[in-house]
């Protein structure tokens, strides 16, 4: 390094110094204290940077605990562990997701239950609806907006499947003025059938049907296509070679011993019909040849 260099540098130096003592000097009492500040502001840092990654990773293993209670639903069959997902975050969104999915879970089952068992359907649809009830009364913090509108959707729904039109509509209606909801186009629908008589007709049927099986279609009696009854004992069979086979007539042997008479030759052929080979006791080495 050139001296000149050297000298500029060293005017530089000096120039900070002076003016950090004209600025800061008055800081020098404090210096411990402002050295003590500066640690504990990296120690705060140190540990919000650590809790934010804590939390990260506890988020995602709420979630992956949710990923593995409805895996255990769809296979046992039972929305109970998504439900006790529930009981330990009630007041975290993971918690709120988990209670919907049981809800919709107990929803599925009770519908294609109600056909075959209309008392446990049912429980398991009114067991739905306290899942859903308990979403839409939660906190808007701990639902997202597209969690919130499904939880309505899926009420509605359930009231509907129950015979409840009067309750379902009003949660079709809440869903059908929201221009933002995805759920609009279908509550307007849902809504419609709520006040379609037709429909309400057809599920007071199915209230009062008392038998083990739904009411459903009429539809007419199968062709009967069982082949008639014969007597087999007293069936005459056709008769082969000469003879007649009855059920504890002719056997066999005595079948074949009846002699077949040969047909005669037709006249117009010219001639009789051949007569039959005789045998007349000749030598079977003769082979039917002269002697």
């Amino acid at each position: 390094m050139s001296k000149k260099k050297q000298e500029i540098e060293n005017i530089d130096d000096n120039e900070i110094v002076t003016w950090a003592e004209e600025k800061l000097g008055n800081l020098k009492p404090y210096a411990s204290q402002i050295a003590l500040g500066a640690a504990l502001l990296f120690a705060a840092f140190v540990a919000i940077s650590y809790y934010i990654a804590w939390r990260q990773d506890q988020q995602e293993n709420e979630w992956r605990e949710l990923n593995v209670s409805s895996t255990s639903a769809a296979m046992n069959g039972d929305s109970s562990t998504l439900v006790e997902l529930y009981d330990q975050f009630p007041d975290k969104p993971v918690g709120m997701w988990s209670l919907q999915l049981a809800g919709d879970f107990d929803l599925r089952v009770g519908l294609q239950t109600i056909n075959s068992d209309r008392e446990e359907g049912r429980k398991l649809i009114e067991k739905a609806k306290d899942s859903f009830q308990k979403i839409i009364d939660a906190s808007d913090s701990l639902k997202s907006n597209e969690l919130a509108d499904r939880s309505v959707f899926s009420m509605a729904y359930a009231c509907e499947s129950l015979g409840q039109f009067d309750e379902a509509k009003g949660f079709y209606d809440q869903l059908a003025a929201d221009d933002d909801s995805i759920f609009q186009e279908t509550a307007l629908r849902g809504a419609e059938r709520c006040t379609n008589d037709t429909l309400i007709a057809m599920y007071k049927q199915f209230e009062e049907y008392e038998d083990e099986a739904a009411p459903g279609a009429l539809t007419p009696d199968r062709p009967r296509i069982d082949l008639p009854d014969f007597d087999y004992e007293n069936l005459e069979q056709p008769n082969l070679g000469g003879g007649s086979f009855q059920p504890g007539g002719n056997t066999a042997e005595e079948a074949t011993e009846t002699p077949v008479e040969v047909a005669a030759a037709p006249e117009d052929a010219g001639g009789s019909a051949p007569a039959p080979p005789v045998d007349e006791g000749g030598d079977d080495d003769s082979n039917g040849e002269d002697g």
